[in-house]
């Protein structure tokens, strides 16, 4: 059975519910990709249901237990020139550790990811992208909406910790960090003249 209410779809079954989460589905190969907010993911393929055949969306819920009852926010993400998708979540638990997992497209199961190499990812709820960079201070780095002060602040996966760009915040929370939660991340298309830290923009 179906259900919308506002802005969420909630799929149930005899199993389990799927409740949409605010990040925006992606499409790799006439395939939509949705995430909801306990890290499961389902699809719908437009090429074998039309609009008179109904939703047709199956769904692969996230096998780690204790890693769904702990997301705190989630995103799902296609980097620029690639056929990967990843999930980003935010956990609450005792860690308070940003996890990212590559969707495996056979199954619909998620791989964890420990190293982002040289891609660096820009999460919001309107919209994320990523793509990889040939800036080393910029690699292997999750950039949310959210502000020490005036300084933009990211994830590095290499030190597990939130970081500035300016000054010398580091810290292994987001507590009391600025969010920007309905911002949307900007970058012009000469940034390879342009130093990456002043051509990020939130508006």
């Amino acid at each position: 059975m179906e259900k919308v209410r506002g802005r969420f779809l909630n799929i149930t079954n005899r199993w389990h519910a799927f409740d949409v989460s605010h990040s925006p589905p992606v499409l790799l190969y006439g395939l939509f990709i949705f995430l909801d907010v306990n890290g499961n993911v389902s699809s719908f393929d437009i090429d074998k249901h039309g609009r008179g055949s109904g939703w047709g969306i199956s769904v692969r819920p996230l096998k780690q237990r204790r890693l769904r009852r702990n997301i705190k926010a989630q995103f799902l993400i296609k980097p620029k020139g690639e056929e990967e998708i990843f999930g980003v979540f935010a956990m609450h638990d005792d860690n308070r550790k940003i996890r990212v997992f590559r969707l495996d497209l056979d199954d619909l199961s998620w791989k964890l990811v420990e190293d982002l190499g040289n891609r660096v990812f820009y999460m919001s709820n309107t919209g994320s992208f990523g793509y990889t960079t040939k800036v080393k201070t910029m690699a292997n780095k999750i950039f949310f909406p959210k502000f020490n002060g005036d300084s933009i602040v990211y994830y590095s996966l290499e030190t597990q910790k939130y970081h500035s760009f300016e000054g010398s915040y580091s810290s292994n929370n987001s507590y009391d960090l600025r969010r920007m939660d309905l911002a949307t991340w900007t970058m012009p298309t000469s940034s390879s003249t342009v130093d990456p830290r002043e051509s990020l923009a939130w508006f």
